[in-house]
């Protein structure tokens, strides 16, 4: 008998039909969502220097400089944690080839990936038609762009396909971060040629007009005469070595495992939170856990240390670097919005599996409180450095721009812990990018200036300025109580449901 081995055509054809209705596939709608936003608030500003072909563009320089490693990241860490879930969908036990399934998932990315691009760059041929000033050179440039962001796009994709399996999806799109935004640090700087972490930034400046930190371009800068195909292709390079590593290694990554599993589990001694051992090594029952023990104890050995340490490190990079205006800006609008979203997710990620259990041992207010504690304990120092280094720019205002960063960065925190709780990772990520856009164009553009500014919260810190304050902190707190009554109903919930959603 013969043993039919499948190969990378029914392989492929497997991995769309089990990608047809994921979340990453979604992920493309989420970013024609973004464009979309973007786009309808440059329509908004109206008319003045904004309105060129090259400032229009430069709206996309968040997402170049800050969004594009850590998204094409999570795109494929999605997708590895919904195949170790459902453990392959069969195919780790049939006649298939490691490697072949490997290409075929790197395939199916790759066109995600692609869509994602497409969505964030080719619906701007719209609104620049719209005022009436696309040309063929344009054009012509959009499409450049979009092949320059889909490619570049490919290095930290392929990183993830590593990092996800030998650290998990969170600490995946954290590494994808630190390198994007070392990348953006590093790459108007001498060294930056040589630096991989380097190419993708330089390589969409000179299409988009615009510094690494999103400045637009002077008329002499040096910049203009960059050529984007150099670290396009380096990059692309350095994704395809990747690529290469993971696909030879497929065959010892992906072989059928539950026995390893379940040693991990066996070799830790496992409590239930907040119970103490007696001399004998057993539990002692009957005693109501400590909500604060509780969960100290459950987020022991996290990711939440490390993160918190790397967004300290990068908020002093970022001032030694920029200086403290900047600092301040990077602090808003990226170091203190992604912590408190990703310190949300791996809080929760570490009850989740066990939650129904102890939500009978501890009180789910206590444990509320426990956790809020917790979180204020981490976003604090961070909070304290930033408003630290833009004291000698914003004088006695750092003072008010601390507790206003702060508070937001808790309001934000306490909205992540219920997205996650109530929806699941993926859903709270798209949903913070959402309002992340929102809060950028109302809070961070000329728009912030008017009576719409209340609308972009994450940019409270910067935009609520003299009378502004107050209203701000009490729409902060209103926003976090009524998100904390939420995640309340959202664990009661959690505690009664057999979801194994990631």
């Amino acid at each position: 008998m013969t043993l039919h081995v499948i190969t990378y055509r029914p392989s492929l054809a497997s991995e769309l039909a089990r990608s047809k209705h994921s979340t990453a596939t979604r992920l493309p709608w989420a970013a024609l969502v973004l464009c979309v936003l973007l786009g309808l608030s440059w329509l908004a500003i109206g008319s003045g220097p904004q309105q060129g072909w090259g400032r229009m563009l430069a709206w996309l320089s968040l997402y170049t400089t800050v969004l594009q490693g850590p998204t094409a990241a999570l795109l494929v860490s999605t997708t590895l944690v919904r195949e170790a879930a459902a453990r392959g969908g069969g195919t780790l036990w049939r006649p298939v080839d490691r490697r072949t399934t490997m290409a075929a998932r790197a395939t199916v990315a790759a066109i995600q990936l692609l869509a994602t691009t497409m969505a964030l760059t080719l619906p701007w041929l719209v609104f620049g038609a719209a005022k009436g000033i696309v040309t063929p050179a344009d054009a012509g440039r959009l499409a450049a762009l979009t092949a320059v962001m889909w490619l570049t796009a490919w290095a930290p994709a392929s990183l993830a396909f590593i990092t996800t399996r030998l650290l998990g999806r969170y600490a995946a799109v954290g590494v994808a971060l630190v390198i994007q935004v070392a990348g953006t640090l590093t790459a108007e700087t001498p060294a930056g040629a040589w630096l991989p972490w380097s190419w993708p930034v330089q390589a969409t400046m000179p299409l988009l007009g615009i510094h690494a930190n999103g400045v637009a371009l002077e008329a002499d800068s040096p910049v203009w005469s960059w050529n984007p195909i150099v670290p396009t292709v380096a990059a692309t390079l350095v994704a395809a070595a990747f690529l290469l590593v993971e696909i030879l290694a497929a065959p010892l990554l992906d072989r059928p495992s539950p026995s390893r599993r379940l040693k991990d589990v066996e070799a830790r001694p496992v409590t239930p939170l907040g119970f103490p051992r007696s001399a004998a090594g057993t539990t002692r029952a009957g005693r109501i856990a400590s909500p604060l023990r509780a969960v100290a104890v459950s987020l022991r050995h996290t990711w939440l240390g490390g993160t918190t340490v790397t967004a300290l490190i990068l908020t002093v990079a970022v001032a030694i670097t920029w200086g403290g205006r900047h600092s301040a800006t990077f602090g808003t609008w990226v170091t203190l919005p992604v912590l408190s979203t990703l310190l949300g997710g791996l809080v929760w990620s570490a009850q989740r599996e066990a939650w129904r259990i102890t939500s009978l041992r501890v009180s789910r207010p206590g444990f509320v409180l426990g956790s809020l504690v917790a979180g204020a304990a981490l976003l604090t120092p961070v909070a304290l450095v930033t408003a630290g280094a833009a004291l000698p720019v914003l004088g006695v205002g750092a003072g008010r721009y601390g507790l206003l960063l702060w508070l937001v960065a808790m309001m934000w925190y306490a909205v992540n812990l219920w997205l996650t709780t109530r929806f699941g990772v993926p859903t709270a990520l798209g949903a913070s990018l959402v309002v992340y856009t929102f809060s950028l164009v109302l809070g961070g553009s000329a728009l912030a200036s008017t009576g719409w500014w209340w609308l972009g919260l994450l940019g409270w810190p910067e935009s609520a300025v003299g009378g502004r304050g107050v209203v701000a902190a009490g729409l902060t707190l209103a926003v976090g109580g009524v998100a904390t009554l939420l995640w309340l109903a959202a664990l009661k919930r959690a505690a009664r449901t057999t979801s194994t959603d990631r």
